[in-house]
């Protein structure tokens, strides 16, 4: 009867020890699983977040890209409207020099009718001969 006892306590414990041990590794697994599960929901999280930062990102270059396209063509115009003015500047400075040339002309022929107008005048003054 010790024996039986012996031999059904010496099962026992050999039983729970197996069981124990089995129960062990497959917690350890199932502990080791949800670890990476949990290190994978967070991968897809950052991958989401690093997906919307890299959409973001190609929204603002391309959004650069387009400004610098506007912009060069802005200045293109500018540059434009700059000859524009300048042309227009020299024309007017050169109306004005044909305006002074004039004016110095009219003064002189002012100068050439009051001097003829002096004599004529001079001439009337005389007594007519007969």
């Amino acid at each position: 009867m010790l024996t039986e006892v012996l031999i059904s306590l010496a099962t026992a414990v050999i039983t729970a020890a197996v069981s124990w041990f089995f129960a062990r590794r497959k917690n350890n697994a199932e502990a080791k699983i949800a670890e990476l599960d949990a290190a994978k929901a967070t991968a897809g999280v950052y991958e989401n977040l690093l997906d919307a930062a890299t959409t973001r990102l190609n929204e603002q270059v391309e959004l650069n890209e387009k400004q610098q396209q506007q912009i060069k063509t802005l200045l293109q115009a500018r540059r434009e409207q700059d000859k524009q003015i300048n042309t227009l500047l020299a024309a007017l400075e050169e109306r004005d020099r044909k305006i002074k040339e004039r004016d110095t002309k009219i003064d002189h022929l002012v100068d050439e009718l009051e001097k003829i107008a002096a004599k004529l005048k001079q001439y009337e003054k005389k007594p007519k001969h007969q």
